[in-house]
């Protein structure tokens, strides 16, 4: 896997530097995934894609009813949600999320893998990317 060199600007302490970051190569979209599954499966890829059709709905439906979901071997997502902060905990209430996310925490298995990718640089390639000093505009119908 590579790094670049990536320039950032962090405005809060005034300071601005290099940092390496890992470079995405692409996207692999859903079908290619698929494709590749059932050729390393064997099963025909329209059952695989029923199936992987299933289990997305049966994932959805688990985090957007407030369970936690685990996919074996990739790690477990649940959701979560930002909030202001009141004085008493008879004041909590709905009115104060002002972000709605997902968490994910990575399998043992994963970050096991993880730990064994070797990185290779290009000192040649940089991106320049400035870090915000405010919040983004939250959306909070967008989990």
């Amino acid at each position: 896997m590579k790094v670049n060199a990536a320039f950032q600007r962090v405005a809060i302490l005034d300071k601005e530097g290099y940092v390496s970051r890992a470079v995405t190569y692409s996207k692999i979209d859903g079908d290619e995934v698929l494709e590749l599954a059932a050729q390393n499966s064997g099963i025909n890829q329209a059952q695989l894609s029923a199936a992987m059709y299933a289990i997305r709905q049966s994932f959805i439906n688990f985090l957007m009813n407030g369970h936690s979901v685990e996919l074996p071997g990739v790690g477990i997502f649940r959701v979560g949600v930002n909030a202001k902060m009141v004085d008493e905990a008879a004041k909590v209430s709905v009115d104060q999320i002002y972000r709605r996310k997902i968490h994910f925490l990575p399998s043992i298995a994963l970050k096991d893998k993880l730990i064994r990718i070797s990185f290779s640089t290009d000192p040649l390639e940089t991106t320049t990317e400035e870090i915000p000093t405010e919040p983004e505009p939250e959306n909070p119908d967008v989990v």
